[in-house]
């Protein structure tokens, strides 16, 4: 079977999903506008702009930053009018694949939906759904195009289920509603907690992006600093942002956070073996895997009070919750949970026994291969 996946296939956790479907036979393809850094072995990339193609690189780059200041359906409008959809048609038509599968429902769901190749397959994140189609009524519009022409839809979470039935009209039957999860092998390795320093530790791992609002936890060191709270906080972060963070933590003249450039996932778990709670500021969220990662290395979660993370979290049961962009909140949430080792030590068995039975990634991949096998049959 041959899958084409639309979208940078270059995540720690686009990684998993690939290879497992590579070490199962599948011919894998991604595509995407431009050749990633960091690359799985057995896939097939396929790519608009070659990283050795400096110019074309930097022209690219400019485009962005101009057309990034422009509201949603203006970016997309000249970036998929004016700059690539006739190069990812070609590139699809050329190799053919038994199923297109979009990851994520807007951007790459417009490339899938105008390419005119079917079937396709799409995977709503969350943003996708729940915040980019509501900027403007064409949006909308286009959203419930991708979604109808989809012959299934993947989600992870069950409000963004509930999103695309009654805001969309799509009949229930044609969602798959599932997180990858986390791989035995991952469980296993989050297990061995191994601190290496008494120090109370906080981590975050969300990306350098608006909707993750990183900004709230800085501010919320500022207010533990000044307060004199002996804990240490770990930022592990990639993105537009990075820089933007490094200098609002050099102009607070904050000591007891620090921003760390993305790392192998290896290392990545041995920084959350490290920790004692775990830390999300989003604004908005399907089921994330970096929660779900947290509650397998048992970490205490302190998250935002969004849809997403009280479908997972009980406030003051498995985990605390926080209104979003409350920086205050959220340091008074750390100071009540510091010296509490008992409550930690219960609720984090219980959140890593519940991702160990029903976040399985193995037994959550066979859900999306039945949708694989199930499209390509109904084509």
């Amino acid at each position: 079977m041959k899958i084409l996946y639309l979208g940078n296939m270059d995540s720690p956790h686009c990684f998993i999903l690939a290879e497992f479907f590579v070490s199962k036979g599948y011919k894998i393809y991604s595509l995407s506008e431009i050749e990633p850094f960091n690359k799985i072995h057995g896939v097939n990339y396929l790519f608009l702009i070659s990283n050795n193609n400096k110019i074309k690189l930097i022209i690219n780059k400019i485009f962005y930053h101009i057309i990034a200041r422009f509201p949603l359906p203006i970016y997309y409008f000249f970036k998929f009018k004016y700059l690539q959809l006739e190069g990812y048609f070609k590139i699809i038509k050329k190799n053919n694949p038994d199923l297109l599968h979009a990851h994520s429902a807007m951007e790459n769901g417009i490339i899938a939906l105008h390419s005119n190749f079917r079937p396709y397959l799409v995977s709503s994140w969350g943003t996708d759904i729940l915040i980019s189609p509501k900027k403007s009524k064409y949006l909308k519009k286009k959203m419930h195009q991708i979604l109808f022409e989809a012959i299934y839809i993947h989600t992870v979470a069950k409000h963004i289920t509930y999103e695309i039935v009654n805001d969309y009209d799509i009949p229930r039957n044609k969602i798959g509603e599932f997180q990858y999860g986390i791989s035995k092998k991952a469980l296993n390795i989050l297990n061995n907690k191994s601190k290496k320093h008494s120090t109370f530790t906080v981590i975050s791992t969300r990306s350098a992006k608006e909707i993750y609002d990183n900004e709230t936890l800085i501010k919320a060191a500022k207010i533990l600093q000044d307060k004199k709270i002996n804990v240490k906080i770990k930022m592990i972060t990639g993105g537009k942002l990075f820089k933007k963070y490094l200098y609002f933590v050099k102009r607070l003249e904050l000591k007891n956070i620090e921003i760390i450039p993305l790392v192998p996932q290896a290392e990545l778990y041995n920084y959350l073996l490290d920790a004692d709670v775990y830390v999300s500021c989003s604004l908005s969220d399907g089921l994330s895997i970096c929660i779900l990662e947290a509650f397998a290395a048992k970490l205490y979660p302190i998250v935002t009070d969004i849809v997403a993370n009280r479908n997972v979290i009980t406030h003051g049961i498995n985990g605390s919750l926080f209104n979003t962009k409350d920086a205050n909140e959220l340091a008074e949430e750390i100071i009540s949970i510091i010296n509490q080792k008992e409550k930690i030590k219960k609720v984090t068995i219980q959140n890593r026994t519940w991702v160990k039975r029903y976040q399985n990634l193995e037994q959550n991949l066979l859900q999306l291969e039945k949708l694989y096998i199930k499209s390509i049959k109904e084509k």
